[in-house]
């Protein structure tokens, strides 16, 4: 966890919200704001807390009624640890394990804000408090990931050191190295790639930032096989990404950008806190039943909002779903089916390229351009499928044979592999995994009808 806002407002009892990635919160009484507060003394959009691995700020959006940090008013200030913000009536209080860190070295007061006689606003500036050093500060608190130098609590506070994604520290010149390797060559445009968080079937995905706002990204990169890049494939997947970026829904990660370079799709989406759905199911097993039949509902709102909206195709399977702290949770790549299916109608072997047919309706396979609901009423139950099993579909060792196996066998019945499976479940997966649409369910809401009976 990089930091907690505990809220209290007025007359209410508090509420935690935990962040574990970097990232910018707006705050305000906007239905826009990342954090709505229906204080009547905010403004729309009141200021904006930047989160981040070793430290943290806030900052006023031009408010009309400012921020108060120990009853001072500030414009921006650095956040540390156990810091009390005041907004119109409403308290927050930041915590942060990373603040606790770089509160050992010196850290600038707020500024307090003062009116001047002629309505002018005047920052006087405070002398930093000297911080206490951390105990045996000399001592590493880590070593470098790669290259195994000792790290210090001082090297941290100073930022000397960069934190990856699975908590361990890269020296700079090991930073430097591994960003002059395999991840510079992926940068692009404003973005800059920091760490690679998975390396999925499908391509990938780097923690990036935009250079322009600072803003943090998931940065998606997409291997395209060289007889679909050498064709119109990316630019018809490119017009298809235009749709996407216009959709707002609460189960779909925002798609900020997508661009081909060199053989590559490029798609920048909105950075989301979560764990992958892929990665849950290997690491337990296979999920609970319950829970398994709440994604799916989801996943059939996402869907249908998705083609309601002139969305005719989407990468769904595991590995795109992200569970959120609440439940909730996001899918990624929605717009764009991956270009792997292309490439399994077209005869590539290449292995990886398997896990991303695995979920793909066998009428997709012979005409990857077709356009129809069933599709998407076909891969939420192949997801299912995967969550209640602990195991796709169809295991295959190359695209072509997990083609061939799609069009024509069917899976094991979702209750032979767990007997926990509710009968009814297992007959709404193996409806909507026919061969044939016609057999199928008619709709996504259809099937999400009999989904939520399952749950009573």
């Amino acid at each position: 966890m990089l930091a907690k806002l505990i809220i209290t407002e007025h007359g209410k009892e508090p509420r935690t919200l935990e962040f574990k990635e970097p990232r910018q919160i707006i705050i305000g009484r906007s239905i826009q704001a990342d954090i709505v507060l229906p204080d009547p003394e905010l403004s729309r959009s009141h200021c904006q807390i930047d989160i981040g691995k070793i430290s943290s700020k806030i900052r006023d959006l031009g408010s009309k009624n400012g921020i108060y940090i120990n009853n001072i008013k500030i414009e921006s200030s650095e956040l540390v640890d156990g810091t009390e913000i005041l907004l119109g009536t409403t308290k927050i209080v930041f915590q942060s394990p990373a603040a606790i860190v770089a509160n050992m070295a010196t850290v600038p007061s707020a500024e307090p804000v003062v009116p001047s006689p002629h309505g002018a606003t005047t920052h006087i500036k405070e002398q930093p408090s000297p911080r206490p050093q951390a105990p045996f500060a000399g001592e590493p608190e880590a070593y470098c990931k790669d290259c195994k130098t000792p790290v210090s609590y001082g090297m941290i506070a100073r930022r000397q050191v960069v934190r990856t994604a699975d908590g361990a520290y890269l020296c700079p010149a090991c930073h430097e190295k591994a960003l002059s390797s395999s991840v510079a060559e992926i940068c692009f445009g404003k973005f800059r790639v920091e760490e690679k968080f998975a390396d999925e079937a499908t391509g990938a995905v780097y923690r990036a930032v935009d250079q322009t706002t600072e803003q943090a990204v998931a940065l998606k990169v997409i291997e395209l096989p060289p007889d679909v890049s050498k064709s119109d494939m990316p630019e018809r997947l490119l017009k298809k990404a235009e749709t996407a970026a216009k959709l707002q829904h609460a189960n779909i990660i925002p798609l900020l950008e997508a661009e081909v370079v060199d053989a590559r799709i490029l798609c920048a989406m909105e950075l989301v806190e979560g764990q992958n759905a892929l990665k849950k199911i290997k690491s337990r097993g296979r999920m609970q039943i319950r829970e398994a039949v709440k994604i799916g509902l989801q996943l059939v709102g996402a869907l249908q909002y998705a083609s309601d909206n002139g969305v005719t195709q989407c990468d769904v399977s595991p590995g795109n779903i992200f569970i959120c702290p609440d439940g909730s949770i996001k899918l990624a790549c929605v717009g764009f089916a991956s270009p792997m299916i292309s490439a399994a109608v077209s005869g590539s072997r290449e292995d990886k390229f398997v896990a991303a047919l695995c979920y793909s309706a066998p009428e997709l396979l012979e005409d990857p351009s077709i356009s129809d609901p069933r599709i998407f009423v076909y891969s939420t139950a192949a997801t299912l499928y995967h969550m209640v099993t602990g195991r796709p579909p169809f295991a295959a060792k190359t695209a072509s044979e997990c083609a061939n196996m799609i069009k024509v066998k069917s899976p094991v019945p979702p209750i032979s592999l767990n007997s926990h499976v509710p009968p009814l479940l297992n007959d709404i997966i193996t409806r909507s995994m026919a061969k044939n649409p016609n057999h199928r369910y008619e709709s996504l809401l259809a099937m999400a009808r009999d989904l939520r009976m399952t749950m009573r």
